[in-house]
């Protein structure tokens, strides 16, 4: 996560480690609440937050369903020995 908070701040290190350090303080407040919730209540809220966490990190773009692209090399040199597809 740091490296592409790093490419999308453009190699500024400062952003990309307050923006980790906003989303660890979002979590642990998250986590605070969570100890006065009993019973339905809390189950109802995690699955809430778990929800939009994955919302979230798939807008950003961290968490994608697709399988990422493999690199033509990559195939190539999976046939070393002259095989054909």
């Amino acid at each position: 996560m740091h490296h592409r908070l790093l490419h999308e701040y453009h190699g500024d290190h400062r952003p990309a480690v307050l923006s980790l350090y906003g989303l660890t303080a979002c979590f642990c407040l998250i986590a605070i609440s969570f100890t006065r919730l009993e019973g339905a209540t809390s189950l109802v809220f995690l699955v809430v937050v778990v929800l939009l966490t994955i919302r979230i990190l798939r807008n950003l773009g961290f968490a994608s369903i697709a399988e990422p692209d493999m690199p033509a090399a990559a195939s190539e040199t999976s046939r070393e020995d002259g095989e054909k597809p």
